[in-house]
């Protein structure tokens, strides 16, 4: 049973089922990676913005700023996610 196992998992590792599977685990990489940098700066423009006073505050909700910064910064990382899967998809076929 051991060795038909060893075969089937040989057989489907050869192909482009092993290729798949180092696509998508450096896609999962990546994507923490993106992930753990995005909250990171997230956190530091958070603790930045806490020194501004309350009427400041109040004056970029009710101008739409916060909504602003969360669409850009919602762009910044979907580029970066494409960009990085591009880049993963390249080396994966070199």
């Amino acid at each position: 049973m051991g060795k038909l196992l060893y075969l089937v998992g040989t057989l489907l590792l050869s192909g482009g089922f092993k290729t798949m599977l180092v696509g998508a685990g450096l896609g999962l990489a990546t994507s923490q990676l993106i992930l753990a940098l995005t909250n990171r700066y997230i956190t530091s423009a958070l603790n930045g913005v806490s020194g501004i006073g309350g009427s400041m505050v109040a004056f970029l909700g009710l101008s739409g700023a916060d909504v602003a910064i969360s669409i850009i910064i919602g762009a910044v990382v979907a580029r970066a996610t494409i960009n990085s899967v591009k880049l993963s998809l390249v080396k994966a076929a070199a």
